[in-house]
């Protein structure tokens, strides 16, 4: 979800529906991700298992190695040793999508004062912030990312130096 400072911000149902939206993708990745590790893990006990039999031309042995990978593998891709070892399919989609859950959480206490900071500073931050709890909801991380990145782009920095020129032509003008 994006949020623009320009715009009426998204209302609690829209943010509801996109944290759903976000949660479900999240769990279709998961399950992919475990079919797809658990596909990966029967072809290489198969090749194991054939190459044991290679080796030794002994059958129970390759249908002991071919049966004993499957289990281990079924062992740490529930323990979650398989993922964190990089074998997830979509592990860059899974963190932006993480992000994107971050995001849409509320601002916690600390970093109302930067908001408080933001909104003093720049009439546009604080009207965005009415319009927010009038809807009424609270402010989420995603908005406060907005007001820092506004706050370091050149329109707020010309907002700025606009009020600067008008001070100090306020100044020379009396």
């Amino acid at each position: 979800m994006k949020f623009n400072i320009d715009e009426a911000p998204p209302p609690p149902e829209e943010m509801d529906q996109e944290r759903t939206r976000i949660r479900a993708e999240m769990k279709r990745l998961k399950r992919r991700d475990m079919i797809v590790t658990f596909i990966a893990i029967l072809l290489f006990s198969a090749g194991a298992g054939a190459a044991v039999y290679w080796g030794t031309s002994n059958a129970s042995y390759a249908a002991i190695t071919a049966a004993v990978f499957p289990l281990v593998g079924a062992v740490l891709s529930l323990t979650g040793l398989v993922t964190a070892a990089g074998f997830r399919s979509q592990a860059l989609r899974m963190i932006e999508l993480n992000h994107e859950l971050i995001a849409l959480v509320a601002v916690t206490g600390d970093n109302r004062g930067e908001i408080q900071k933001l909104a003093k500073k720049y009439p546009k931050v604080q009207s965005y912030v009415n319009q927010v709890e009038a809807i009424p909801r609270e402010l989420v991380n995603g908005e406060l990312a907005l007001f820092w990145e506004w706050d370091a782009t050149t329109s707020a920095k010309q907002e700025r130096g606009r009020e600067y020129v008008e001070k100090a032509s306020g100044i020379v003008g009396t």
